[in-house]
């Protein structure tokens, strides 16, 4: 009866190595690639998330210069409302004194005010 270990070929063993490393280098690369983008070179940022209930949302996002009120729901997204993006407060980089963040709910009063 034969009960030794089975013979290990090297160049098998050599191989999956150099496909592992593969895999790993194709990974980083797709990772790089697509989901660590610098953020100041994409065009659209979100400003303001408020959650309406556990699957709906409402989403402020900046496109360019403009910003768009998205309703977000398991099965669609629904444009709400579009302001300027001059509607914004400029805030300055090193506040002075605490300011007011931007709120889904500052622009929409802000927006109620001007319809009247």
């Amino acid at each position: 009866m034969n009960t030794s270990l089975p013979e290990l070929n090297l160049l098998s063993i050599a191989g999956e190595i150099v496909f592992v490393l593969g895999l790993l280098v194709l990974t980083l690369w797709t990772l790089k690639r697509f989901l660590l983008r610098n953020p100041s070179s994409q065009r659209l940022h979100t400003i303001d998330t408020l959650m309406i209930s556990p699957r709906q949302k409402i989403s402020l996002i900046k496109v360019g210069d403009r910003i768009v009120m998205v309703g977000i729901s398991p099965s669609s997204m629904d444009a709400l409302g579009e302001w300027p993006a001059d509607m914004l407060p400029d805030t300055p980089t090193t506040p002075i004194e605490p300011t007011t963040p931007v709120t889904v709910q500052s622009l929409m009063a802000r927006w109620t005010k001007g319809t009247q």
